[in-house]
């Protein structure tokens, strides 16, 4: 099986549409390798669905290769929709969970290493704190401006030096 990557549009866990048959339908671009039929789709939720088969305007198709790779620039201070996994502290994360106003650093996962590490702020969308070993929505604001390809969307979030978080910039669509 191929690896790929499955991009929802907006927020952390996308409601599914339900389908005839009680089975889930979602849609999203296949932005990393290629998506086959029978493949197993990671997901935000309790359990990862099987691709029955990918679809395109309602015309079923062997496969979804994927689309050329596209870059969106943010500026200063513009929020940056994401999901975020906070490593449990048995994992080397924090023992203290996170709140909003957090400003780790942050490591975008790119081809080139060459670029220094953003300080952002961490803004979560629900109020009070996010415990380790969860997955919470939030916006990352940085201090400078950002680059994001659609090839590469992760980040790593970093405190005194070990990685305690990662995540993935929800691009917008087009």
């Amino acid at each position: 099986m191929a690896a790929f990557t499955l991009l929802a549009l907006t927020g952390c866990s996308p409601a599914p549409t339900t389908v005839t048959g009680g089975a889930t339908s979602a849609s999203g671009t296949a932005e990393i390798g290629v998506l086959e039929a029978e493949a197993t789709a990671e997901t935000s939720g309790p359990r990862g669905p099987t691709l029955e088969a990918p679809c395109a305007e309602a015309t079923t198709i062997p496969d979804a290769p994927p689309g050329p790779a596209r870059r969106h620039a943010y500026t200063a201070r513009e929020a940056l929709r994401t999901c975020i996994t906070l490593r449990s502290q048995a994992d080397g994360g924090r023992r203290t969970p996170i709140y909003s106003g957090y400003r780790p650093e942050v490591h975008l996962t790119r081809d080139d290493d060459a670029r220094a590490p953003l300080r952002c702020a961490v803004r979560l969308d629900e109020d009070g704190g996010a415990e380790p070993g969860t997955r919470v929505a939030a916006a990352l604001v940085c201090d400078a401006p950002v680059e994001i390809g659609s090839d590469a969307p992760g980040f790593v979030l970093v405190e005194g030096g070990r990685e305690v978080g990662s995540g993935t910039v929800i691009l917008p669509p087009g």
